[in-house]
């Protein structure tokens, strides 16, 4: 027999809205037929390889998890509904608040690879439809309402740029009224309506949301903070030990790192390349120098882990046979910084990678894991506070090797957006004054550069002049 909740939505209306929501022992039955996949110690969770609903479960417990546990959150939302898999209207997961008011939403979308910018696109549009249709109202009020769309994976730059900026980019795009349209005739419930009659309706709908993207990254830390009421239920976790396989010595990786880029072959200008050739010369004469005990300590105070929750790398691990596009790649942009800062040094010291001439120091930070780099570079500055280390000296804190979500193409260097990033991280909020005390000195003291592909690229430059004058533009503001 199929339970119905009823969320009271308006008190002076007293108008319902009839969901149909998955009873415990539903739940329970449902649960206990997922089919667990392996999750490796050493990797994140495989949320991709879970089934569709398993998913929409996964993110449910989740988030009443939160409810229970987490007094911010819970300010916020009180009660999480799971939705029964058919007919859900859009909506995975239903959100209220004390009242009973419906204030959020969690769609879910299980891919194996980034979801797109039409996919997300098409989503929204669709709850936007369903909240257009409905005889009575959905959401007492719109603007305190509040989409999460979670995926497995992660979202496309340009659909990670949709969901961020719904308001100003949905409205302006192309593809917007063939977006609508497929949606109207994907669904019968939508077959009476015009995709050009309906269109400032639901535009004026879905510019009020508010959105919020969780993707894997999000889930792993969700996942992480109630591993043992969920993990269980949905993986396999097996443990993977490192073997004692003997590592390269550092003479040895230190030829190699030379030869690769030597070979670098896609460099525009040749004198660019040999410019560079020079300066990591230097660069590996320095490490060499170093010794490969401290410098292993280097590479780990650098290089940000797949799963980064209160951890670094840890040295006796690290192996630069496992490493060796990473420390490459480091390699490459020393060279590059000591063009214009010459005598840098490198320094061992969680969040303190360069030291300058003047006694200033950059953080460097190197993630390859092309996720949400913004929100980790706050975690780990966070991080270098509650551990004490002093970060007076630090003026500049480059990020590298992934392209940030903001990135101006071809304009210079992404900045950080701490509007958006800040809510990503933290409960504080930072319209009170303990929000924006904790991150002011973030937000005005650090300098941020994103070292991304489409920042700069010292390949596809044409002359000298313009190497030395696009790094000035992104280290010496």
């Amino acid at each position: 027999m199929v339970f119905v909740e009823y969320c009271i939505l308006n008190h002076t209306m007293g108008l319902l809205l009839m969901f149909v929501k998955t009873t415990n022992f539903q739940l329970e039955e449902e649960i206990s037929l997922i089919s667990k996949p392996v999750a490796l110690n050493v990797e994140g969770y495989p949320y991709s390889r879970l089934e569709d609903r398993p998913f929409e479960i996964l993110n449910y417990l989740l988030h009443k998890l939160e409810i229970e546990k987490n007094a911010e959150f819970r300010r916020e939302y009180a009660v999480a509904t799971l939705m029964q898999g058919v007919g859900e209207r859009g909506i995975d997961v239903l959100l209220q608040n004390s009242s009973g008011e419906c204030n959020g939403a969690i769609q879910c979308k299980r891919y194996a690879n980034k979801i797109d910018r039409p996919s997300v696109a098409k989503e929204i549009i669709k709850f936007g439809l369903h909240i257009l249709l409905s005889n009575v109202k959905i959401i007492s009020d719109l603007t305190q309402f509040t989409y999460f769309f979670s995926v497995s994976n992660d979202f496309s730059g340009p659909a990670l740029e949709l969901i961020t900026d719904v308001k100003n980019k949905l409205r302006h795009d192309p593809d917007l009224d063939s977006w609508i349209a497929s949606v109207i005739e994907s669904y019968t419930a939508f077959n009476s309506l015009k995709a050009d009659e309906v269109k400032d309706a639901l535009l004026a709908i879905l510019e009020k949301l508010k959105y919020k993207k969780i993707n894997s990254v999000d889930l792993d830390l969700l996942v992480h903070r109630h591993q043992t009421d969920v993990v269980p239920l949905f993986f396999e976790v097996k443990i993977v030990y490192i073997t004692d396989v003997p590592d390269m010595a550092l003479d040895e990786l230190l030829g190699v790192i030379y030869s690769e880029i030597e070979n670098i072959n896609d460099v525009r200008c040749s004198k660019i390349k040999d410019i560079i050739m020079r300066q990591v010369e230097d660069v590996l004469a320095m490490i060499g120098d170093i010794g490969e005990e401290e410098f292993k300590k280097i590479l780990c105070a650098i290089k940000l882990p797949f799963k980064f929750i209160r951890k670094f790398e840890n040295p006796r691990k690290f192996k630069f046979a496992d490493n060796l596009d990473f420390i490459k790649h480091l390699v490459v942009n020393m060279s590059l910084i000591s063009l214009i800062i010459p005598d840098i040094k490198l320094n061992s010291a969680v969040g303190q990678a360069i030291n300058l001439p003047n006694g200033k120091i950059i953080s460097y930070i190197h993630s390859s894991d092309n996720r949400e780099y913004n929100s980790v570079v706050l975690q780990l500055l966070k991080h270098f506070n509650k551990e004490n280390t002093n970060l007076t000296s630090i003026e500049t804190v480059i990020v590298d090797n992934v392209a940030a979500a903001n990135c101006l193409l071809g304009q210079g260097s992404a900045q950080v957006n701490f509007d958006y990033i800040i809510p990503e991280i933290s409960n504080v909020d930072i319209e009170t004054p303990q929000g924006k005390e904790e991150f002011s000195n973030l937000r005005e003291k650090f300098n941020f550069i994103y070292h991304c592909a489409h920042a700069f690229n010292y390949n596809t430059l044409e002359s000298e002049d313009q190497l030395i004058q696009s790094l000035k533009l992104i280290l010496c503001r």
